[in-house]
C-alpha cells in the first residue's frame, strides 16, 4: 500500500473520531464559554447568589440551582440564592459538612446523612453539591437540580464545575476581602472621630537645660541661644539679643539676671520705643528739679534704678542718633549725669539691650551707631521665630493653655487631634505673643473641655516670603518633623504605636527620629506616662 494512501485512511479515521466526540462535548464547551464569562461580570453583594443560581441553572439545562454562603461568625451557610424548583434548607450548619469531600456529590453525602433516616424522610432527590473551600475554610456551596433531560453529570460537565467552583472561590474571596478592608477602614474612621472628639493632653516636654523654667522648647536652634545664655549669664558682659517680635526677648533677658551674681538686684525694663523723644533722655538718666518745666523735683532715671542689677533696653533701635551718644558713654564709664544736673553718679549695673530690627543694615544706614552696637552686642543672642520650631509648638500650647485656663478661670484642659494640627500649620508671623493670643482666646470662647478647631481664631496663612525662597531640603525635613511630632502627640510619646500611625517600622522611625533631631525624651518604647 502506498504512503499516500495510508496518509489519507488516517486523516478518514481522526475526521470520524473528531465528528464523533464533537457532538458529546460541544454542549459543555458552550456552557464552559457561558460560565466564563458570567463569572467574570458576577456584582460582589447581594445579588451574586440570585445571578449565579440563574447562570448556572440556564448555563447546565437543570431544573434548578442555588448557592449558599458562608455566614459572619462562619458556622452556618445560608442560602444566597436559588432558582428554578429546588428543595434545599435555608440554613446548613458548617460542622455538619464532611471535609474529605471536594467533588460533586449529592447533599445527604455531603452532610453524611444515615440511611435509616433518609428512608425515613420518604422518597426525595437530593441535589448535587459542591462545596467551595480555601485555606481549610468553606466559603459557600453550590447545589445544583438533576438536568432538564433527567439523566446524569457526565464526567466533563463534572470537571467544569470543579473549575466554575474554582474560580467562584476566587470571586468570594475577592468580595470578603473587599468587605474586610470596608470594615477596616469604617474602624479607623470611627477612632479618627473618636480622636478628634477627645482631648489630646499635651505634657511640657523636657527642656535641655533645667535652670530655664518658663522657656518652653527643645529644638536645635533654642537650645543653640540658651547654651549662650547658660555661658555667658555669670559674668557682667553686655548682651544684644535679637529676633523677630513675639519671640521670648525679655524672657532671655530676665534668665540673664535671674543666673547671674545679680540675681538679688532690681531688673529693670525699658521699652525704647515707647518713650516720648522728648522724654527719652529724663527717663532713661534722670533730671534735677527745675532742669525743665514741670520738674518739681528731683527724679533718678532708670539706670539709676537698676543699679546693682539688670537694665533691659528693648527695641534699642528705635533710640535717636543723638540719645545713642548718650548712652555710649553710660556704656564705656559706668556713670550717669541727670539732666540739670552736675553731680556725676557711678553705677554698677549690667545692660542687656534687644532688638527686632537688624542692626547691621540699620548701620549700613547709618541709623545706628557702630561703636553703641560693639559695645552693646559683646555676646549676641539670636532667637528662632515659631515658624523655625514648629516641634515646640504642642508643648507652648498646652503650657500657654494652662495659664489661660487658671486665669479665665474655665475647665478647658486640652486640644482635639485637628486643632493641634491646625497649630502646627499656621507660620505665626506674631511668634509666641501670636500663639499666646489665640489660645487665650480659643480657651475664652470654647463652651466645653477641649478646643476645637472652630475656637481657634488663626487667620489663612499668607505667603511667607522667606519660605518661598528656602531650600527643597529644609522645607521637606520641616514638614517630616511636623508630621513625626503629630503622631507622637497624637500617641502620647509611645514610639511603636506612632510608627504604625506613621506606616513605617519602628527601626526607621528610630533612624528618623534620630536624623531630624527629635529628642528620645519626647517618645518611648512602651507609652508615656498618663
Amino acid at each position: 500500500m502506498s504512503a499516500s494512501v495510508t496518509k489519507a485512511l488516517w486523516q478518514n479515521r481522526f475526521i470520524a473520531r473528531l465528528r464523533s466526540w464533537w457532538p458529546r462535548r460541544r454542549p459543555a464547551a458552550e456552557a464552559w464559554q457561558r460560565l466564563s464569562r458570567a463569572l467574570v461580570t458576577l456584582p460582589e453583594g447581594e445579588e451574586l447568589g440570585a445571578q449565579l443560581s440563574a447562570t448556572l441553572r440556564d448555563s447546565l439545562a437543570i431544573t434548578g440551582a442555588a448557592l449558599y454562603l458562608a455566614g459572619p461568625e462562619g458556622s452556618e451557610l445560608r442560602l444566597a440564592g436559588v432558582h428554578g424548583h429546588l428543595d434545599v434548607p435555608p440554613v446548613i450548619h458548617t460542622p455538619a459538612l464532611r471535609q474529605d469531600t471536594g467533588t460533586l456529590v449529592p447533599l445527604h453525602t455531603l452532610l453524611a446523612v444515615p440511611e435509616a433516616q433518609r428512608r425515613g424522610n420518604g422518597p426525595r432527590q437530593w441535589p448535587l453539591c459542591l462545596p467551595l473551600r480555601a485555606n481549610g475554610r468553606t466559603l459557600g456551596l453550590i447545589a445544583l437540580g438533576p438536568t432538564t433531560s433527567g439523566g446524569r453529570f457526565a464526567a466533563t460537565e463534572a470537571a467544569l464545575l470543579n473549575l466554575v467552583a474554582a474560580q467562584l472561590v476566587v470571586v468570594l474571596q475577592r468580595a470578603e476581602y473587599a468587605r474586610r478592608i470596608d470594615q477596616q477602614r469604617a474602624e479607623i474612621d470611627a477612632l479618627q472621630r473618636q480622636l478628634d472628639a477627645d482631648s489630646v493632653t499635651v505634657p511640657v516636654e523636657t527642656r535641655g537645660l533645667p535652670q530655664f523654667e518658663r522657656i518652653i522648647g527643645t529644638s536645635a536652634g533654642l537650645q543653640r541661644a540658651l547654651h549662650v545664655v547658660a555661658t555667658v549669664a555669670p559674668t557682667d558682659a553686655s548682651v544684644l539679643i535679637t529676633g523677630e517680635t513675639g519671640t521670648g526677648k525679655e524672657l532671655i533677658a530676665r534668665a540673664l539676671h535671674d543666673l547671674s551674681p545679680r540675681q538679688d538686684g532690681p531688673f529693670v525694663c525699658v521699652n525704647c520705643g515707647a518713650i516720648p523723644a522728648n522724654l527719652a533722655e529724663s527717663e532713661l538718666f534722670g533730671h534735677e528739679r527745675g532742669a525743665f518745666t514741670g520738674a518739681v523735683k528731683d527724679q533718678p532715671g532708670r539706670f539709676e534704678a537698676a543699679h546693682g542689677g539688670t537694665i533691659f533696653l528693648d527695641e534699642v533701635g528705635e533710640l535717636s542718633l543723638e540719645l545713642q551718644v548718650k548712652l555710649l558713654r553710660v556704656l564705656q564709664e559706668r556713670e550717669v549725669q541727670r539732666l540739670g544736673g552736675q553731680t556725676i553718679r557711678k553705677l554698677d549695673l549690667r545692660i542687656v539691650a534687644a532688638t527686632n530690627r537688624d542692626l547691621t543694615a540699620e548701620r549700613g544706614a547709618g541709623r545706628f551707631r557702630d561703636d553703641l552696637f560693639y559695645r552693646l552686642a559683646a555676646v549676641q543672642v539670636e532667637l528662632p521665630a515659631l515658624r523655625e520650631r514648629v516641634g515646640d509648638i504642642p508643648a507652648l500650647a498646652s503650657f500657654l493653655l494652662g495659664g489661660a485656663a487658671k486665669t479665665f478661670q474655665k475647665p478647658v484642659v486640652g486640644f482635639t487631634a485637628a486643632a493641634m494640627e491646625a497649630l502646627c500649620r499656621h507660620p505665626w508671623p506674631g511668634n509666641i505673643r501670636e500663639l499666646q493670643n489665640v489660645v487665650e482666646r480659643a480657651v475664652l470662647m470654647c463652651p466645653a473641655e477641649v478646643i476645637k478647631p472652630e475656637h481657634l481664631s488663626t487667620p489663612a496663612p499668607a505667603p511667607d516670603a522667606d519660605r518661598t525662597h528656602r531650600p527643597l531640603g529644609d522645607t521637606i525635613r520641616e514638614e517630616k518633623r511636623r508630621h513625626v511630632q503629630l503622631a507622637l502627640l497624637q500617641t502620647r510619646g509611645n514610639r511603636a504605636a506612632a510608627a504604625r500611625l506613621l506606616g513605617m517600622s519602628r527601626s526607621n522611625l528610630a533612624r528618623l527620629l534620630k536624623s531630624l533631631g527629635v529628642p528620645s525624651t519626647s517618645c518611648s518604647d512602651h507609652g508615656a506616662p498618663e
